[in-house]
C-alpha cells in the first residue's frame, strides 16, 4: 500500500482541478481587452490610484458551478468584485471579512464570463500598490478528495511514466480455476488517453481481474471510469483470504445484467434506478461512465453513485445499502466479465473516519449587506480541495446559509445573535463527519 507523503502527491491523487500554480503580472485595466484566466490557476495582480481596476475573462465548456476567489485584498480599502457576462445578472461582493478574501459562487451555463476587481479610491487615501490573487475554480462537485491521513492502495491512470512503465502491475491477470488466464492490455483513445482493458479468452465463462493489496476494516472508498460491454459483468468487494477462497463473505457486489445495473444486499439483487425512477438501462457500449463505491465496514453499509464521465451528472445512486453478508474487513476487489471491460482513473483508498473543522468560532452580523466566512476540513491537504466535504448547518437560523460545496458561510444583516452548528461530511461517504459550534454576535 502507498501512503501519501507529500502535498503534491495528494493533489494528483484527488481530482484534476484545484491546481496551485500561479501566473503573475498586472492584469488588464481595459474592460474591452480583459486578461484571460486559466481555470483553477491563480493570477497575481495589483491595483493603485493610476490603475484602479483589473478586468478578466474565463470560459466554461459546459454547464457547471464555479467559485471565484479573490485573496489578500486590503482591509483598509473597500474592493468590489463583480461577475458578469453571457446574459447573467451581474453578481458582486465587497466583503473581505474572511482572511482578506472575497468569494462568489454561481451556477453558470457554458460560455464566456467577465470578472472585474476595483478599488474604492474615491473615498479613501492610499499609498502604493494593493496586490491580490484571483482564481476561478470549477468542478466543485466532482470526485473523491484524498486527505493527508488517508491510505491509498490503488491510484492508476494507466499512462506511461517517465520510465516507460504503466499501472498494469497493480492488477492480477484475469483467472479461472485450473490456471486459465484472461488478458489485460493498455489501449488508447483517439485523443491519446490510455486505459486498461480486461479481456476473457473464453466468452462462455467469467474471468476475474483483481486489484492487488486492497484491505480495509474501516471505510473503503473507490472510484473509476468504466465503459460497459454489451454482456454481463460484475464488480465485487469481499472478505476473502485469497482469490480462490470459497468461504468468502460478500460485502459489495454490483452487476450489469442484460441492459440493467443491479446491486446485491442482504442476499438479494436489487435494481438501480434512473432519475425518472425507472430501472436504469445502459444501451451505449461506447460511452464512458464514472462509478463511485464507498463501503463502511464498521456499519456493513455501502453507497453507489453512477455518473456520466464527461458531464459529471449523477444518473443513478443507491445509499445506505446493507452489505450482501456481514463482514469484519474487505480484502478483495475485482472486476469480472465474459466480455472485455474497459476501466480508467482507478482510485481505491481507506478513508480516515472523522473530520476536523477549522474556521471562525465567533462571527458578527453586518449592519448591512452580507458577510462571508470560510470553513474547511483541517485534515485536507489543501483548503482549495473544495469537493472534499459537503457542508450543512444543523440548526437553522434566519439570515445565515452555507454553500454545501465550498464551506463558505454567508451572514446577512437579518441574522440574529445566537449559536449554530456547522457540519461537514465526506461527500460520497457521509458516515465520516463532524460538527463545529459557532457563536453569532452583533
Amino acid at each position: 500500500m502507498k501512503k501519501i507523503i507529500t502535498s503534491l502527491t495528494i493533489l494528483l491523487v484527488c481530482i484534476s482541478g484545484f491546481i496551485s500554480a500561479y501566473a503573475a503580472g498586472q492584469a488588464s485595466g481595459n474592460e474591452n481587452d480583459p486578461t484571460v484566466l486559466t481555470l483553477n490557476t491563480y493570477f497575481d495582480s495589483y491595483i493603485n490610484t493610476a490603475h484602479p481596476a483589473d478586468y478578466y475573462e474565463f470560459t466554461l465548456s459546459k454547464n457547471e458551478k464555479i467559485l471565484v476567489e479573490c485573496d489578500n485584498v486590503s482591509k483598509s480599502k473597500e474592493h468590489i468584485m463583480t461577475l458578469s457576462g453571457n446574459g447573467i445578472e451581474p453578481i458582486y461582493t465587497t466583503d473581505a471579512t474572511d482572511g482578506y478574501s472575497m468569494y462568489i459562487t454561481a451556477e453558470l451555463n457554458a460560455g464566456t464570463y467577465n470578472i472585474s476587481v476595483k478599488g474604492d479610491y474615491a473615498s479613501r487615501a492610499s499609498t502604493g500598490n494593493l496586490s491580490y490573487h484571483i482564481a476561478v475554480f470549477d468542478e466543485l462537485n466532482r470526485g473523491h478528495v484524498v486527505n493527508e491521513a488517508d491510505t491509498v492502495m490503488i491510484d492508476d491512470d494507466f499512462e506511461l511514466d517517465d520510465f516507460g512503465n504503466n499501472d498494469s502491475g497493480d492488477w492480477l491477470d484475469g483467472f479461472r480455476p485450473h490456471y486459465e488466464y484472461g488478458v489485460k492490455t493498455i489501449e488508447d483513445e483517439t485523443d491519446g488517453n490510455s486505459y486498461m482493458a480486461f479481456t476473457p479468452v473464453n466468452s462462455s465463462q467469467y474471468y476475474v481481474f483483481e486489484a492487488k493489496d486492497v484491505y480495509s476494516n474501516k471505510v473503503l472508498c473507490s472510484e473509476f471510469d468504466i465503459k460497459f460491454p454489451s454482456g454481463n459483468i460484475e464488480i465485487q468487494m469481499k472478505q476473502a483470504s485469497s482469490n480462490i477462497d470459497t468461504n468468502f463473505k460478500m460485502a459489495g457486489r454490483i452487476r450489469k445484467y442484460a441492459y440493467y445495473l443491479q446491486y446485491y444486499s442482504n442476499g438479494d439483487w436489487k435494481y438501480l434506478f434512473d432519475n425518472t425512477n425507472n430501472w436504469l438501462k445502459l444501451n451505449d457500449t461506447n460511452k464512458w461512465y464514472t462509478m463511485r463505491i464507498t463501503l463502511d465496514v464498521r456499519t456493513n453499509t455501502y453507497n453507489i453513485y453512477l455518473e456520466e464521465r464527461d458531464s459529471g451528472k449523477i444518473i443513478s445512486k443507491a445509499e445506505n445499502i446493507s452489505f450482501g453478508e456481514e463482514c469484519t474487513h474487505i480484502s478483495h476487489y475485482n472486476f469480472s466479465s465474459t466480455e472485455k471491460i474497459c476501466i480508467d482513473n482507478v482510485k481505491i483508498f481507506e478513508s480516515e473516519i472523522d473530520e476536523k473543522i477549522g474556521g471562525y468560532t465567533y462571527i458578527k452580523v453586518p449592519k448591512n449587506g452580507t458577510r462571508q466566512y470560510k470553513y474547511f476540513n483541517t485534515k485536507s491537504v489543501s483548503k482549495k480541495a473544495w469537493s472534499a466535504d459537503k457542508w450543512t448547518i444543523l440548526s437553522s437560523a434566519a439570515g445565515i446559509s452555507i454553500d454545501e460545496d465550498t464551506g463558505i458561510l454567508s451572514v446577512s444583516a437579518e441574522a440574529k445573535p445566537g449559536t449554530i452548528l456547522v457540519s461537514a461530511s465526506r461527500k460520497y461517504y457521509p458516515w465520516v463527519k463532524n460538527t463545529y459550534l459557532v457563536d453569532i454576535d452583533r
